[in-house]
C-alpha cells in the first residue's frame, strides 16, 4: 500500500513506471490517499502530484 499524505483537495496524482507508462491516475479527495500497490512489479516508480495552483511535485518510490 502506498500512502500519500498532506495532499490538497483536488490535487492530481499520476504514477509512472521507469518506462514512462502511466500506472495510475487519480484526483485526491482527501488529504491522505492510499493506493494499492500489491500488483506492481518490484522497481522504481515516479509519483507526480500537481496541486490546484499548477505546482508540480515529483518523488521516486521504490517497491521491493
Amino acid at each position: 500500500m502506498l500512502t500519500l499524505d498532506g495532499l490538497q483537495a483536488s490535487a492530481f496524482v499520476v504514477i509512472y513506471d521507469l518506462y514512462g507508462r502511466k500506472i495510475i491516475q487519480l484526483t485526491a479527495t482527501n488529504q491522505t490517499e492510499q493506493i494499492a500497490a500489491a500488483d506492481w512489479l518490484p522497481g522504481t516508480y515516479l509519483v507526480q502530484i500537481t496541486d490546484s495552483n499548477g505546482n508540480r511535485y515529483n518523488q521516486k518510490v521504490i517497491k521491493e
